[in-house]
């Protein structure tokens, strides 16, 4: 048996659902065969066993592995020369980026997200141009989340409609001149998979293949990609699969102002009493962004145990609003963290990402309710961990657990004084910042050292993609170009919409 005892001068258990944490000055970990056999008092687990291998000290804070519960892309669309725009339009000029290796993709927001003490993602698979090659671009995900030794839960996105705009796209395209309307309807139409067949290929051949590999690091699981991409087939087979298989499954939602009047059209009960009508809404379902939502909608979401998926810096970056996260907390709605395409440092910064989420929902008045650090932290472990088909073995520092988790270096984040009565998780969501993770573990192995991630090289990682890059890239001008007439005619086609929003 290979075994490990991680001590610290706070360990940081896990979060409550009071918003406080369960924490243990001069405490330890004891890790055997990649599972937490116990927490306590380093001196009573040393004593146990005087001749385990030691990490760690009473300068560090121990705290479970954060959990990215909302995750899409390695170099970012900034990188690719995309700006920030509101979603509708920002989608389609996502068509212009030059396409990246998905392996090399992958591992540079991997070095990223385990600097930043991620040591969980949930990965959001993006929707393939050629469905002849998904297969192929999903391997390579997952072969890269292997050798990096992160634990993914990745989630097989199902797209059958509206690709390009939220309410359809056969009128606009039919408006556009010859031969730009002929070729873009002979993409939308290659594009096309049968739902059903999606679920057999995308998700079921995979599922065969990956889920459970690379020592149970890997899990598979579902995501109807957004109401308007689905339709009622295919939203209803996607439920059925994920009760079945007992799966969770990941779902944008409301994400901008344009989705709610596209939900509101499409039914009476507007998206989220339509997903109840198609008994998608349950415990296994996640909401992604859920910024758009009103009282009765918070409602429903409550009463069927379905989680929210925050994710404050897409929201603000690409014009999306504010999510109502205090409404969601209030109704006893479990709430994860996401960092989606970016950061707002244009990183995958979970650090930062909590600082936004706690400091975005401060509302003014000595009476307002506002998240706590500890429920930040919750946000970033226990409940991003519910969001994905790890659930209970990840999130917490409890016995029996997977033994995922970051070390910080508590000098360096006090800076030149940190008082002692300073709760430790307003220490971290308050200071903490990628250079302070000093260590990080997945299952009781370690990744980063020094805050070196140990997997895989960073510099060698950086000039093979600098040198795929550099290549030529043929398409160009044709993908260029189609995506700027899309982006003209989609100005054109939301013009008034929000003004019927107003109104409903």
């Amino acid at each position: 048996m290979s075994r490990l005892l991680v001590t610290a001068g706070h360990v940081v258990v896990g979060a409550r659902s009071d918003g406080t944490v369960e924490s243990i000055a001069d405490g330890g970990i004891l890790i055997e065969d990649g599972r937490i056999l116990g927490v306590g008092p380093a001196a009573a687990l040393r004593r146990e066993d005087p001749s385990v291998p030691t990490i760690g000290g009473p300068d560090d804070i121990a705290l479970p592995g954060f959990v990215d519960a909302h995750h899409h892309v390695g170099i970012t669309p900034t990188q690719l020369g995309i700006p920030s725009e509101s979603l509708e339009l920002w989608s389609l000029m996502l068509g212009r980026g030059r396409p990246v290796d998905p392996y090399l993709d992958t591992l540079v927001s991997g070095l990223e997200l385990l600097r930043s003490g991620v040591t969980t993602v949930q990965h959001l698979a993006g929707v393939h141009d050629d469905p002849t090659t998904a297969a192929e671009t999903d391997d390579a995900i997952l072969r890269a989340y292997t050798d990096l030794g992160m634990r993914v839960s990745y989630s097989v996105g199902i797209v059958d409609q509206n690709r390009l705009f939220v309410d359809g796209q056969a009128a606009a395209v039919a408006a556009l001149p010859s031969p730009d309307g002929a070729e873009i309807a002979a993409w939308l139409t290659a594009w096309h998979v049968p739902p059903a067949e999606q679920l057999q290929r995308g998700y079921r051949d995979l599922r065969g293949r990956w889920d459970g590999q690379a020592g149970g690091r890997i899990r598979i699981q579902l995501a109807p990609t957004n109401l308007h991409w689905c339709s009622d087939e295919a939203l209803e087979l996607v439920a059925e699969a994920s009760r079945i298989d007992d799966v969770p499954m990941h779902m944008h939602l409301l994400e901008t102002p344009y989705q709610r009047v596209a939900g509101l059209r499409r039914s009476g009960r507007g998206s989220v009493g339509h997903l109840e009508e198609l008994g998608v809404l349950s415990p296994r379902l996640t909401i992604g962004h859920g910024v758009h939502v009103d009282e009765g909608d918070i409602d429903l979401l409550a009463a069927h145990g379905v989680s929210l998926c925050h994710n404050p810096s897409s929201n603000l970056r690409l014009k999306s609003g504010i999510a109502p996260v205090v409404d969601y907390l209030e109704r006893g709605i479990p709430v994860a963290l996401g960092i989606d395409e970016a950061g707002l440092a244009d990183d995958r910064d979970m650090l930062l990402e909590m600082k936004l989420a706690y400091n975005l929902h401060r509302h003014p008045g000595i009476g307002t309710r506002s998240p706590t650090a500890g429920e930040v932290l919750g946000m970033a472990t226990v409940h991003g961990a519910r969001t994905t088909s790890f659930g209970d073995d990840i999130g917490r520092l409890s016995p029996g657990a997977r033994a995922d988790l970051v070390l910080l270096d508590r000098r360096r984040l006090s800076g030149a004084y940190l008082s002692d009565e300073v709760p430790v998780e307003d220490a971290v969501v308050h200071r903490a910042r990628p250079e302070h993770v000093r260590v990080v573990l997945i299952d009781g192995e370690v990744v980063v050292d020094d805050g070196v991630v140990r997997t895989v090289s960073e510099a060698e990682v950086f000039a093979e993609v600098a040198a795929q890059m550099a290549t030529p890239w043929p398409e160009r001008e044709a993908v260029e170009h189609r995506s700027q007439l899309l982006v003209e005619v989609a100005r054109r086609h939301y013009a008034d919409w929000l003004e019927e929003g107003a109104t409903r």
